[in-house]
């Protein structure tokens, strides 16, 4: 486990021990950074201009993402990507830039050369020979890796998929020593669990509403959600739009194998949006999914996925002024009805050496023993994985794939809230548990109000362990997101907002709970908005973030 306060001083040589690099936290005006990387806009009107090493210096900032007053660049050493390093820059008007993040010093010490002494050929036959199943779209990329001891070490970042004789689909990914064949590190990337008119949800009613409903008004009886979005053309709608592209699977056994879907199998298989017989005169009701539904308890998955989706990118972008919240991959494809899978995830877009081969898509099965089909607030929990991904890229693993993994659940919790806006009756604001809508029998996946009910969460930092799954460890992040949204003068939005904030403009992809919760502290400022009662939610999970050198200067009072 990444000990608390790593980051918070330099750290150097220790006696006995190879010289390890020094990491420092960075938050604030950052002079300092000019000698390690001259050329640094500091006190530039624009903070975008790229930023190259000067001569005689192994360090380099490459540019990722920008917006603005903002800008994120990724370490190099020696050309390299320093894995999982990064600097954010920010600038107000023509104030000096300041910098958040954790810099690296000393890699020169032990990174002598960036020729390693295994091939990248050999080092992935040894990486394959122990895999089990079929293998698509392996991947690598050179970096300089420092594992916990802070040793620095040649390396490669390798990714594929690959589906197991389980039926099971994977993304490992790992970080494997391009000296030694040695794998530093290994996780599974894949992250688990309006004119249109139909049934929507499913026959497990929940304690304050009932499980069924209708999407549009056309059914009397039942309680009433929007319609959905759809294309009418020569008497059919299409479920589509230029967001999102529903694909109906047709109840198919075809196992995780199938996915990613490819750019290729999209084609030759001619995989297009759902659509069905419509008109006025039909109300344009979709009624049954083309005779694919109801199934497994859900009555329309085309619809809820369609409408849920829908409101998810809606709420990114009217409660949270995120224009394409997924990027421009577009229309995200949504894939329904799959037989037999008790599962929903979603994959980012998959290139290859700069070659689109998936576009981003989201699965959603029709459950199987556990699960009806998971597609209401579960889709925005899995759309949230992606936008993460493109933000923060919070690695899916230890601390950092906690914060992931709670994100994206208090994106489940922030979607219930925006839907009850216009709908009350949908959440009663008092039910804080995640799933429980997809569950056959009603339990609840996770409980934000108290991770531990379900006997296996977490819900204080202290409890963390390493072999800790996910799901488990993001308990602290998802109860410290609960505590702040019910302080006084904090509501579901507003709290929501300064995590979208700290994804966008301060997380890195190895943030921990201490360093994260920074990133919600500073977002909070920036909004002039109370940073005590942040900082009172993380602190009754055990998070803190560390004492930062000159708090005023960034504003961070109370």
């Amino acid at each position: 486990m990444r000990i608390r306060m790593l980051c918070i001083v330099t750290l150097g040589c220790l006696s006995g021990m190879a010289c390890a690099a020094s990491v420092k936290l960075m938050w604030g005006k950052s002079d300092s950074l000019l000698q390690q990387y001259p050329g640094i806009p500091l006190h530039q009107p624009s903070l975008l201009t790229p930023l190259k090493s000067m001569a005689g210096s192994p360090y380099g900032l490459r540019l990722l993402t920008t917006a603005p007053h903002h800008a994120r660049y990724q370490i190099l050493f020696k050309g390299l990507p320093v894995w999982g390093y990064q600097l954010i820059f920010h600038q107000q008007d023509n104030q000096p830039v300041w910098v958040t993040g954790m810099n690296i010093r000393g890699l020169e010490r032990t990174i002598k050369t960036t020729k390693g002494l295994l091939s990248v050929q050999q080092l992935r036959k040894r990486v394959l020979a122990k895999a089990k199943g079929s293998v698509k779209w392996f991947h690598h990329q050179k970096v300089v890796y420092l594992d916990n001891q802070q040793q620095a070490h040649l390396a490669y970042h390798m990714t594929y998929y690959i589906h197991t004789p389980d039926h099971t689909l994977h993304a490992p990914q790992m970080l494997v020593d391009a000296d030694t064949g040695q794998v530093f590190k290994a996780w599974d990337a894949v992250h688990r669990e309006q004119w249109g008119q139909g049934l929507g949800g499913n026959a497990f009613p929940l304690p304050y509403r009932p499980g069924s409903f209708q999407h549009g008004d056309a059914l009397p009886g039942l309680p009433s959600l929007g319609k959905f979005e759809v294309r009418v053309k020569d008497g059919r709608c299409y479920v589509e739009s230029d967001s999102l592209r529903v694909i109906n699977m047709a109840n198919l056994p075809l196992g995780y194998e199938a996915f990613p879907i490819s750019t290729e199998d999209e084609n030759t298989y001619e995989l297009t949006a759902f659509s069905y017989v419509c008109d006025s005169s039909s109300y344009y009701l979709n009624y049954n999914d083309a005779n694919t539904g109801p199934v497994n308890y859900s009555f329309s998955p085309v619809n809820d996925a369609m409408y849920f989706a829908t409101q998810t990118l809606a709420m990114y972008e009217r409660n949270y002024q995120q224009r394409n919240p997924l990027g421009t991959d577009l229309p995200l494809r949504v894939y329904t009805h799959l037989s037999e899978m008790d599962n929903a995830f979603a994959i980012p877009t998959v290139s290859l050496d700069g070659q689109l081969m998936a576009h981003q898509q989201i699965i959603i099965g029709n459950g199987h023993q556990f699960l009806t089909a998971p597609a209401q607030t579960v889709i925005a929990h899995e759309l949230s994985h992606n936008f993460t991904e493109l933000h923060s890229a919070l690695v899916y693993e230890g601390q950092s794939g906690a914060i992931n993994e709670a994100f994206s659940d208090m994106a489940a919790i922030a979607l219930q809230d925006y839907i009850r806006q216009s709908y009350p009756w949908y959440w009663d604001g008092l039910d804080w548990t995640i799933g429980r809508e997809a569950v056959l029998g009603g339990a609840p996946l996770r409980y934000m109000d108290e991770p531990g009910k379900d006997g296996m969460s977490i819900e204080h930092a202290r409890e963390y362990t390493d072999d800790l799954d996910v799901h488990l460890s993001s308990g602290v992040y998802n109860k410290a997101f609960y505590r702040l949204a019910n302080k006084p003068g904090w509501t579901v939005q507003k709290a929501f907002q300064v995590m979208i904030d700290a994804n966008r403009f301060y997380w890195s992809p190895i943030a921990y709970y201490d360093f994260a919760a920074c990133g919600v502290i500073q977002a909070a400022h920036d909004r002039q908005w109370d940073t005590a009662a942040v900082k009172e939610a993380f602190a009754e999970v055990g998070v803190v973030c560390p004492v930062l050198p000159k708090p005023d200067a960034l504003g961070l009072k109370g």
